[in-house]
């Protein structure tokens, strides 16, 4: 019935195409080990992917293999600030996410445009160069939302890596202390103070007297895996970083990054990662 109507087929066509417009998400790999990653990079220390749907991992890789659960999971949209100062993440539509490259396993550079809640639009770029991980972007439309309250954004964790030595330790919660003794938390400020804060310490860091004017590095040093996180904001950018009300800073931390609204209209400034 259908071959012998042409305008039925032109118009089935149509609508296929115009639909499969709609439905942008980033390309898939489409092969085991990396379904539903648009982007994947691993060398002999770290490993970055990039999910299809929107977020990253980034995590370091040992005897040619990365922990699914020693990861940095990434974030990033469009970060909206509430009258009291907070700031909170619009992760992206999945359907509305952009790019002009394809997928692939030997990632170096991409571009990437969506879209959140409320139509604002942005762009972002991801880079990757000798192991050190750099995510830029910039606000293209604010939708909805008014101007002055959204503004590109990245929010990433540094999760609770010591489940099993928890568990291993759970009768002797001393030994287990006395295990991450030597694990640190050093951070800068763009108004250059420093502060080190031990993983032993029970104490909230979403205060004043810590992130200040903005957070310009973080290095998370962990004796357990070997490894010290980096975090650092370029100029004209920083970070505030925050974890549980009185939560041992061991059991994790949150840290959200933003550029220095109006001194950054190309989206140059960045968010660098890297794994030592």
């Amino acid at each position: 019935m259908i071959a012998k109507c042409p305008s039925l087929i032109t118009t089935l066509l149509f609508f296929q195409l115009f639909t499969s417009s709609l439905v942008a998400q980033l390309d898939d790999i489409g092969e085991k080990p990396w379904l539903g990653n648009f982007a994947v990079q691993q060398d002999r220390k770290n490993q970055l992917i990039i999910h299809a749907t929107g977020g990253m991992e980034f995590s370091p890789v040992n005897n040619g293999e990365a922990h699914p659960y020693n990861k940095i999971p990434i974030l990033y949209g469009v970060m909206v600030e509430k009258a009291n100062g907070e700031k909170h993440l619009l992760k992206p539509i999945p359907e509305s996410l952009t790019s002009d490259d394809q997928a692939t396993t030997k990632f170096k550079k991409t571009t990437i445009q969506g879209k959140v809640a409320g139509d604002a639009e942005f762009e972002m770029t991801v880079k990757i160069s000798r192991g050190t991980l750099s995510i830029s972007g910039r606000l293209l439309s604010p939708g909805t939302h008014e101007t002055e309250t959204v503004q590109f954004g990245i929010a990433t964790r540094v999760l609770d890596f010591y489940t099993y030595q928890k568990k291993s330790r759970k009768d002797d919660p001393d030994a287990f202390l006395a295990l991450i003794s030597e694990d640190t938390l050093k951070l800068k400020r763009i108004d250059g103070k420093k502060q080190t804060h031990e993983f032993t310490e029970q104490k909230s860091l979403a205060t004043d007297a810590v992130n200040g004017p903005g957070i310009k590095e973080a290095e998370v040093a962990l004796k357990i895996l070997r490894r010290t996180f980096i975090f650092e904001a370029s100029k004209n950018s920083s970070f505030t970083i925050s974890n549980r009300p009185e939560a041992f800073i061991y059991q994790g931390m949150l840290i959200k990054w933003t550029p220095t609204r109006g001194k950054d209209p190309k989206g140059e400034s960045n968010l660098s990662i890297s794994i030592e």
